[in-house]
């Protein structure tokens, strides 16, 4: 197990240094197009989070035997386009920002707070619950950006691509029952147990990401479909 642990926290590390690079470019934009300040700072400080929460998981990494604490996984190595790369320059920001905040840090705050509520006595523990704290900040980042930006235009359109999104956001093993089942005492360690994770994601969809968009006028039949297609697809192709 000691493996899978020091993998994990390795690919988490690495994740959080592409997330920073993220909030940066997210901060310079909205500073660009003069949103509320309040905005702006919480952007500043998500890419201040996101560098230490790399730094915290790298630790753990070498803690548990990896070599340099990061781990770049190969589904992660090529840049998964953006079908929406040629609509106007504000409706790509407004989906870039959807994708970061609403869909990617609200999946990663429902994730580890799960894994908090069985980890809380361990060292990892205490470092998932300094981590989800701030991610929850991120997730409200987007919500927030949605809201003003639904006071302002029509953003309908975004239905049309929240199934990108999800498939940008999401990796093929979600879905596949190939990897083997983890030992439930994964938890105390900050790893949530393979087979746990489908169930979680599609949780987090159904009664956080889903009604998020339904209150601000987005039509989520879309990911409805999406998940039950997933879902009722043959799990170890």
């Amino acid at each position: 197990m000691n493996n899978i642990i020091a993998s994990t926290w390795a690919e988490r590390a690495q994740a959080e240094l592409g997330a920073a690079q993220r909030f940066r470019s997210i901060a310079k934009h909205l500073e660009e197009q003069e949103t509320p300040p309040k905005l702006v700072q919480v952007a500043k400080k998500a890419a201040a989070d996101e560098e230490l929460h790399a730094f915290l998981c790298a630790k753990v990494a070498k803690k548990w035997g990896h070599r340099t604490g990061f781990e770049s996984p190969k589904e992660l190595k090529a840049h998964k386009p953006r079908p929406w790369k040629e609509l106007p320059k504000n409706d790509v920001f407004l989906l870039e920002i959807i994708l970061v905040c609403c869909i990617t840090e609200s999946f990663n705050a429902s994730l580890l707070n799960s894994m908090y509520a069985q980890s809380k006595k361990s060292e990892e523990g205490r470092i998932i619950h300094q981590i989800l704290k701030d991610e929850v900040q991120h997730a409200q980042l987007g919500w927030a950006f949605l809201q003003l930006e639904t006071q302002r235009r029509d953003c309908s359109f975004v239905s049309a691509y929240l199934v990108d999104m999800l498939n940008i956001a999401t990796r093929d093993e979600l879905f596949s029952s190939a990897h083997h089942s983890t030992d439930p005492s994964s938890y105390l360690h900050g790893v949530m147990p393979h087979q746990d994770r489908l169930p979680q994601f599609q949780t987090t969809l159904e009664e956080v990401i889903c009604p998020g968009f339904a209150h601000f006028g987005i039509d989520t039949t879309p990911i409805r479909h999406w998940i039950k297609e997933k879902t009722s697809l043959p799990t170890d192709l």
